[in-house]
Parts: C-alpha cells; sequence; structure tokens
C-alpha cells in the first residue's frame, strides 16, 4: 500500500509522542506500526524527504540518455 508523504508525517509525529495512528483497512495492525518504526529510522537517518515518492516516467532529455 502507499501512503502519502503527509500522512508518514504524521505517523511520525505520533510515534514520536508515544501514540500509534488508526490502522488503515485492510492491513495488519503489527505490519503497519513495523512500517512507521521503519519510516522512523529512515528519517532519523535520511531526513524528511526520504518519504518523499520518487518521480515515475521521468523525461530524460537528449544529454542526459548519453
Amino acid at each position: 500500500m502507499r501512503y502519502s508523504y503527509e500522512f508518514k508525517r504524521m505517523c511520525i509525529e505520533l510515534y514520536r509522542l508515544g501514540r500509534y495512528p488508526e490502522t488503515p483497512d485492510g492491513v495488519p495492525t503489527q505490519k503497519f506500526r513495523n512500517e512507521i518504526r521503519a519510516w522512523v529510522r529512515m528519517v532519523e537517518n535520511n531526513g524528511l524527504e526520504v518519504l518523499r515518492h520518487k518521480p515515475q516516467n521521468k523525461n530524460w532529455t537528449a544529454d542526459e540518455r548519453l
């Protein structure tokens, strides 16, 4: 499941306050909580930008192709 950048930030803030957000439908609670802990470790090591989605179908210029 893909979560938005804003949702991930909200989950991390709640985790730091000692709470967990409500688990989305169709996702096991333990798996969701493990994912939040992984996001926290990623942010601590790499900053908040690591949570953003990578651009898909990038348009390459002719120079970049070469």
